[in-house]
């Protein structure tokens, strides 16, 4: 192995595809239930909505993380990132984020928890050296995955030249949500 690994993204496409075991472990070891939705329900966006797309994240040909892509109007959102605990640190989750932001050359939005402790104060700092902005004048709650859940008060980051306002949180909510605001 090289001092300098090869990183790349692969869209995934297919049920068999050989990635979507490792997609599952890493989505349920990096999000408690309330941040993601049940993995039938991920597999059925990912086959059937073409907004929605799966990059796994290869690491010298080993597969090390995933991110969740929709396309939206005018913006891209990110509604999951996790690079497997083993390989992170070492800047190959920046260099996937970057090669997302360089492959699509839109503007992205996603969310974070608020800044309240050291780990949502890290994660909010790699996504500005990713160069995104903490839109922290905007209020913003996400919608619950599943029935009988409450929403999740986050905060929302972007890149490039996009202002979030009211019509990017209503288009996330109502494309990834399924909520109408």
């Amino acid at each position: 192995m090289s001092n300098n690994p090869e990183i790349r993204l692969v869209e995934v496409k297919r049920e068999d595809h050989p990635f979507i075991e490792t997609v599952d472990r890493i989505y349920h070891s990096s999000f408690p239930p309330e941040e993601r939705r049940d993995f039938d329900k991920f597999l059925e966006l990912m086959y059937h909505n073409d907004k929605f797309t799966v990059y796994a994240i290869l690491k010298d040909e080993m597969h090390i993380g995933f991110i969740t892509v929709w396309e939206l109007d005018g913006f891209s959102y990110v509604e999951h990132f996790a690079i497997d605990e083993a390989h992170r640190g070492g800047g190959t989750g920046q260099k996937s984020i970057m090669m997302l932001l360089e492959k699509t050359g839109r503007p992205f939005i996603l969310e974070v928890e608020p800044p309240v402790g050291e780990m949502e104060v890290r994660r909010i700092n790699f996504y500005k050296r990713c160069g995104f902005i903490l839109n922290d004048e905007t209020e913003y709650f996400q919608p619950p995955y599943r029935e009988g859940e409450m929403p999740l008060e986050l905060k929302l980051m972007s890149s490039g030249d996009i202002i979030v306002d009211d019509s990017h949180i209503k288009s996330i909510h109502r494309n990834v949500y399924g909520k109408n605001i």
